[in-house]
C-alpha cells in the first residue's frame, strides 16, 4: 500500500506541477553548478598553463641573454687574441731581422771585411 500512495502523491505533485518544477530547477541549478565548476578548473588549468608558459619564456631569455653575454665576451677575447698574434709575429720579424743583422756582422767579421751596417754615431 505505501507504494500506491507515493504513486498517487507523485500522481498529484505531477499534476499540480509543484514538485516537477522545483526538481526541475534544481536540476537546472545543479547543472548551471557544474558547467561552473567545469569553467573555473579549465580557467584555473589555462592560467597555470600561461603561468608555466610565461616562466618557460622566462627562463630561455635569460638563458639567451647568457649565450649573447658569453658571445660578446668571446668576440672580444677573439679580437684580443688577433692583437697578441699581430703583435707576436711583428716580434717574431723583429727578432728575425735582428738575428739576420746579427748572422752579416759576424759573417764580416770573420771574413775580415767591413760590415755592410755600420753603426753611425
Amino acid at each position: 500500500m505505501p507504494q500506491e500512495k507515493t504513486t498517487l502523491v507523485d500522481k498529484v505533485k505531477h499534476v499540480f506541477g509543484v514538485e516537477t518544477a522545483t526538481e526541475k530547477a534544481a536540476g537546472m541549478a545543479n547543472k548551471v553548478t557544474h558547467k561552473s565548476e567545469q569553467t573555473s578548473e579549465q580557467a584555473r588549468a589555462v592560467e597555470q598553463e600561461s603561468a608555466d608558459t610565461a616562466k618557460k619564456m622566462a627562463e630561455r631569455t635569460t638563458e639567451a641573454e647568457a649565450v649573447a653575454l658569453e658571445a660578446t665576451e668571446a668576440k672580444k677575447m677573439a679580437e684580443e687574441a688577433a692583437a697578441a698574434t699581430e703583435k707576436a709575429s711583428e716580434a717574431s720579424n723583429k727578432v728575425k731581422s735582428m738575428q739576420k743583422d746579427t748572422s752579416d756582422k759576424l759573417k764580416a767579421m770573420a771574413s775580415g771585411k767591413p760590415e755592410k751596417h755600420a753603426e753611425q754615431p
